[in-house]
């Protein structure tokens, strides 16, 4: 089953609900500003990536967490926590299953990811 979140008011979160409705695909929404992922939400999101967690922060949010995970010498599981409490810091809308990840809408990119069993990740 295909997994899917967003946040409200993005754009590319409406465009891919749509492209998955309009081909028929199912799939569960998990709003991250409505409700938290779960730690084996995140995990199975970074497993899915080459750089962990690095791969899911949004480029404008890359240096604050930086800077927390050095500055405070942070576990893994408390970086976990802290992207889980504050959605914002990750790249949205994402799309995944058990083996691919997809970050972003891009329509090609989709078709790939759907008929593809490669890990694939595509930032917008």
């Amino acid at each position: 089953m295909l997994k899917l979140f967003t946040y409200p008011g993005s754009i590319e979160s409406n465009k891919l609900k749509s492209w998955l409705e309009d081909h028929q695909l199912a799939y569960t929404e998990k709003n991250l500003f409505d409700q938290l992922m779960t730690i084996e939400e995140l995990k199975q999101i970074t497993s899915l990536t080459e750089l962990g967690a690095q791969d899911i922060i949004a480029d404008e949010y890359f240096s604050v967490v930086k800077h927390v995970v050095l500055a405070d010498d942070i576990s893994i599981k408390e970086l976990y926590d802290y992207i889980r409490q504050e959605p914002k810091l990750i790249k949205l809308p994402m799309l995944f299953d058990e083996k691919r990840l997809l970050v972003g809408y891009d329509e090609n990119f989709l078709n790939s990811f759907l008929t593809s069993p490669a890990k694939l990740t595509v930032e917008y």
